[in-house]
């Protein structure tokens, strides 16, 4: 699907709303260290004041964004989507309205926003152009994007307007939302636009911008990406049985999306390849699904300061493994990269973690 005109609609369709599916997962992950964040910072202005503690209104905003959590990620993510339909519906006007000379109204972008889409332009300018072949519009601007940062920040705002603790409170709250999306979003834009290259979306994509002429707008050109000589496998009792085995593995767990991809996208034809040369008695067999297992396992929260530890050492191991079976199949280098450098970012921020409540006071 290099081209507007290889898939149709409805297809089209499905992978923007799987776009904007994966983007609302990734957030709303983020959410529980973010409002961890603003509990630190409401209890420490509460204790700041003096007085009774319990009068405070920072105080009652720490009890009422407790109590209302989950109502404020539901309200996101129901506004991003809102949102995200919108600018589907002004694109489909507005490629209806060519003849007529109609232009739909640019949406404003707050200084936040335009901060963040400076700081992310490359993942960004590339997710633009992914998204504009989705959309049929090949010249989508950033502020026409669905996923654009000022879309995110309006929705968390929208999401926000019912908090009853005052302007304070809920400026505190925007605030670090913000601060976290500002280190989230390029890692969220880089795995959309691996999952859009994996579906054959604009695949061989690459970016010219240096410094900071990309800002406005740098140039995008199609440029070959280094591939080694293998063939992708086919469809064989090889292929069903390593699905097999990551089902099995996976049975029962929750992973990131970007792990699951990798699996059964990539890591799957590792496996096939050692049952069609190898079988499936030997060392390398166990290697591989010893692999996949230590890659599930790093993806799951920690259950207390050992769970952590012995993550952090087995690491290095496991990323020295994953590149040596990645440099065997047909993964670009740049797939390989973006893969590692979004599985790092999650373990560094899972390593982050505070011990669970109950853990002894010598687990961290």
């Amino acid at each position: 699907m290099t081209t507007e005109n290889r898939s149709s609609a409805p297809q089209q369709a499905g992978l923007l709303h799987e776009c904007r599916h994966l983007a609302t997962l990734r957030i709303r992950r983020s959410m529980g260290g973010m409002l961890k964040e603003l509990n630190e910072t409401l209890f420490d202005r509460a204790f700041g004041e003096g007085g009774n503690v319990a009068d405070s209104p920072y105080f009652d905003a720490v009890r009422e964004i407790q109590f209302r959590k989950q109502e404020i990620a539901l309200l996101f993510e129901k506004r991003l989507s809102d949102l995200f339909e919108e600018e589907l519906r002004n694109a489909r006007t507005a490629g209806e309205a060519d003849a007529a000379a109609v232009a739909v109204p640019e949406p404003a972008a707050g200084a936040v926003a335009e901060r963040v889409a400076h700081d992310c332009r490359q993942a960004l300018l590339v997710l633009d152009k992914r998204i504009g072949v989705l959309m049929r519009d090949p010249n989508l601007s950033c502020s026409r994007n669905p996923l654009a940062p000022g879309r995110v920040f309006e929705a968390f705002r929208a999401a926000c307007n019912d908090i009853d603790s005052g302007d304070q409170a809920r400026r505190l709250l925007l605030d670090v939302f913000e601060r976290h999306m500002e280190q989230e979003l390029s890692g969220i834009y880089d795995e959309i636009n691996g999952v859009l290259a994996r579906r054959g979306v604009l695949p061989g994509l690459s970016i010219l911008v240096d410094g900071d002429a990309g800002a406005a707008g740098a140039p995008l050109e199609p440029a070959p990406e280094r591939r080694d000589d293998t063939v992708p496998e086919a469809p064989g009792p090889e292929a069903a049985r390593a699905r097999t085995c990551l089902e099995t593995q996976l049975a029962g767990r929750v992973v990131p999306h970007f792990v699951r991809a990798f699996l059964f996208d990539h890591w799957v034809i590792v496996l096939q390849r050692v049952v069609r040369d190898r079988g499936e008695s030997g060392p390398e067999w166990d290697k591989a699904i010893e692999t996949a297992e230590e890659l599930i396992r790093s993806v799951q929260e920690f259950a207390d300061g050992d769970s952590r530890r012995h993550a952090i050492w087995a690491l290095p191991s496991l990323v020295h493994r994953l590149r040596r079976g990645m440099r065997g199949i047909s993964m670009t280098l740049h797939e390989q990269m973006l893969f590692l450098r979004t599985l790092r970012a999650y373990h560094l921020r899972m390593i982050g973690q505070k011990a669970p409540a109950g853990a002894r006071p010598g687990d961290d």
